[in-house]
C-alpha cells in the first residue's frame, strides 16, 4: 500500500512514478499512462485491448525497459488492469505501490 512508500517519496527525487489509465468514450480502447513526479515527464502507450491487465502489463515493461535502474517507484491505483503488478515489478527491477481504495 502507499503507507510503505518510502519516508522521502514526495515528488522531489527522480524516478517516482505515478501509473494510470485513460478509457475512450466508447469503452473498448485505452491509454496508460506513467507520470515521473519530479519532472512531471509523462510516458503513454495505447492500449488497443482496453484494460486488459496481461496487454497493458507487457506495454509497461516494452515502454519502460530502456530505463531500468532509473526507475525508483510506481504508484497506482487498485483497477483490475494492474493485476501483473508483479510481472511488471520484477521486469523492471521496481517496487509498485498501491493508493487506499477510494481516497
Amino acid at each position: 500500500m502507499i503507507d510503505e512508500r518510502p519516508e522521502d517519496w514526495d515528488g522531489s527525487t527522480p524516478g517516482d512514478f505515478e501509473m494510470d489509465t485513460i478509457v475512450g468514450r466508447d469503452g473498448k480502447g485505452a491509454i496508460v499512462t506513467l507520470v515521473e513526479k519530479n519532472t512531471n515527464f509523462t510516458f503513454g502507450r495505447v492500449l488497443p485491448e482496453g484494460k486488459n491487465a496481461k496487454a497493458l502489463a507487457k506495454a509497461i515493461v516494452a515502454m519502460m525497459l530502456p530505463y531500468i535502474g532509473k526507475i525508483r517507484s510506481i504508484t497506482t491505483d487498485n483497477g483490475s488492469e494492474f493485476a501483473e503488478h508483479r510481472y511488471i515489478a520484477k521486469r523492471l527491477k521496481t517496487k509498485i505501490f498501491f493508493a487506499h481504495p477510494y481516497s
